[in-house]
């Protein structure tokens, strides 16, 4: 007779560190339900081209973006190179956009339990995540992108190194940002600063604003002996051309030049600053409140820098993007706000349902909601205490199952479309023309595409193979060189026979928006009409030997047409 023997039962820590799991594969999968995932554009126009510099020296010979791949100092894919021995590029960009979401939602809930410890903190972990679902934009970039970058790479261990600092280990969290330093030197900076605040107000352990920056240092001169060594800081002389200040606006003022954003992401930051101050105000955070100061720090730098003094460094080091960290403090600090009012039985239920409300707001990007609840707001205030009872964890599955739809619908809604799923650059128009390119241009070919900044002319360079002119997007890296930008700009003017740049200092008398607008399509009409004597001093001066129109745009029998299909005509520019 067989005797059965009971089973054990799993341990409160391990049903705990089972139903963390849990959560976190829910809320992971939702991320990319909510947000898709995109390869091969926008970024990628850039960073893939250097990546396949990486993997064969001859490929892209003659593109200036990728000759100029020194302004761009990272390891990030020279650590890919070997990887790529076993799978794609495609295959491993997916699997590493899966642990850079992972790891940014697992740092959010660490956060949350760190800076708020007892029996409620699962809860603040839970609706932090869910907060941060619906990345924002701030200061042009947001919380997380939908495709593999360096920063979004970078991001998820940062906030483990914010985690650090909170526990007042501050050697190992300035030597794992040290680290990330390898991928992205700027995030890991802005990192780097909150960190430097938070020992500067931590007494017992203030000598780690010496010690700590001499180990970020020590962990980050793989990278940043060679760019010391080589002057990576040094491309754009001080005071700069005004010519630089013009094209750094035009290309990335969303980045660094606070006059010019608009009235909507001054809004935008609004939401996240009334949160903050209403849960720091109802519960003080040290630890927060050190990292703010950081982050005011950072920004009013580089205000002074980019807006006062045009100093390139300042530009350089994009420390207006330290705003990428606040959304993370706020869906931490609120959602402990929010607990903390929800009203016990026999309370008065509208001044935590306003709190409430106000939380939503940010987290679901409706600024008009979060408007409602500050109105509120001004005259109930939600008194801050510890909840009245325990919050067991099946409510919590429960706000899982409920909240996840409906931050789906909030962002259809907000985005007005559905999020895409596109691994592959075949799935993106002009993927016939970049395949064709592929297997038929020569491997030296320098192709001539329309300055129009659609997905399909920036995934050209990876989807072909092939160096290219110049795009629209390529710009931005003039702001590390002074050289590049010069040489940009003067190949744009050949692409549109005009000067599209020269509007934009004459139209003052319009808003900056509009007249950068204006500047696209001066470039794009100028490049349809293009003909061929124009067509022939780009392969004469600057090496082209192909070239791109729309199958819509005007024929060009002039030049042997050789490939053509519903999209796109490529004709050949050299005999």
């Amino acid at each position: 007779m067989s005797v059965e023997v009971p089973r054990p039962e799993a341990s409160p820590e391990q049903v705990n560190w089972m139903f963390r799991l849990a959560v976190l594969a829910t809320f992971t999968c939702t991320w990319f339900v909510i947000n898709g995932y995109r390869f091969g554009i926008i970024d990628h126009s850039i960073h893939l081209g250097f990546l396949l510099r990486e993997l064969d020296p001859t490929l892209l010979k003659g593109d200036p973006l990728i000759e100029a791949a020194a302004n761009h100092p990272s390891l990030f894919w020279t650590l890919q190179v070997p990887l790529l021995r076993w799978v794609s590029v495609e295959v491993l960009y997916l699997v590493v956009h899966v642990i850079s979401v992972v790891l940014v939602l697992a740092g959010t809930a660490t956060l949350a339990r760190t800076l708020y410890p007892g029996r409620h903190s699962e809860w603040v972990a839970t609706l932090a995540m869910l907060a941060v679902l619906i990345p924002r934009n701030y200061a042009g970039i947001p919380m997380m992108d939908e495709l593999v970058l360096n920063r979004t790479v970078s991001l998820g261990p940062l906030l483990f190194a914010l985690v650090l600092g909170v526990k007042r280990r501050y050697a190992a969290a300035f030597l794992l940002t040290g680290v990330v330093f390898l991928i992205h030197p700027t995030t890991a900076i802005h990192a780097a600063i909150l960190l430097w605040f938070a020992a500067l107000f931590d007494r017992e352990r203030r000598r780690a604003v010496v010690t700590g920056p001499l180990l970020c240092m020590l962990a980050a001169s793989p990278l940043l002996v060679p760019m010391l060594r080589h002057g990576a800081a040094s491309g754009v002389p001080f005071p700069p051309p005004e010519e630089w200040v013009l094209l750094t606006r035009i290309l990335v003022s969303w980045h660094h030049y606070p006059r010019d954003w608009s009235s909507q992401v001054w809004m935008q930051l609004l939401v996240p600053s009334v949160v903050l101050t209403l849960a720091l105000r109802a519960r003080r955070n040290r630890p927060v409140e050190a990292y703010l100061c950081g982050v005011v720090f950072a920004c009013v730098l580089g205000f002074v820098g980019t807006e006062v003094l045009h100093f390139p460094t300042a530009l350089h080091l994009h420390l207006q993007e330290v705003l990428r960290f606040v959304p993370y403090f706020t869906a931490v600090c609120g959602a402990a706000w929010v607990l903390e009012t929800w009203p016990a039985p026999g309370e008065r239920k509208l001044p935590g349902l306003a709190a409430a409300l106000l939380y939503l707001g940010f987290a679901s990007i409706q600024v008009e909601l979060a408007f409602v609840a500050m109105a509120a707001l001004l005259f109930v205030r939600p008194a801050a205490r510890e909840p009245p009872r325990p919050l067991r964890l099946r409510w919590l599955v429960g706000l899982g199952v409920i909240a996840a739809p409906l931050v789906f619908a909030i962002r259809v809604y907000g985005y007005k479309v559905p999020p895409n799923f596109l691994p592959r650059v075949d799935m993106y128009k002009g993927a016939r023309l970049m395949a064709w390119s592929n297997q038929h241009l020569p491997k030296d070919a320098m192709v001539v595409l329309p300055p129009f900044f659609h997905e399909w002319d920036l995934a050209f360079r990876y989807g072909a193979r092939r160096a290219t002119f110049t795009t629209f997007k390529d710009g931005a890296e003039g702001s590390f060189s002074l050289a590049f930008m010069q040489d940009w700009k003067q190949r744009m003017e050949a692409l549109c026979g005009c000067q599209p740049f020269e509007s934009l200092a004459t139209r003052t008398d319009e808003p900056w928006y509009p007249r950068v607008l204006a500047m696209h399509e001066v470039l794009k009409q100028g490049y349809r009409s293009a003909d061929a004597t124009r067509l022939r001093e780009l392969g004469a001066r600057y090496g082209a030997t192909h070239v791109v129109f729309e199958a819509t745009d005007k024929e060009h029998p002039e030049f042997p047409l050789l490939y053509a299909d519903d999209e796109f005509r490529l004709y050949r520019l050299t005999p």
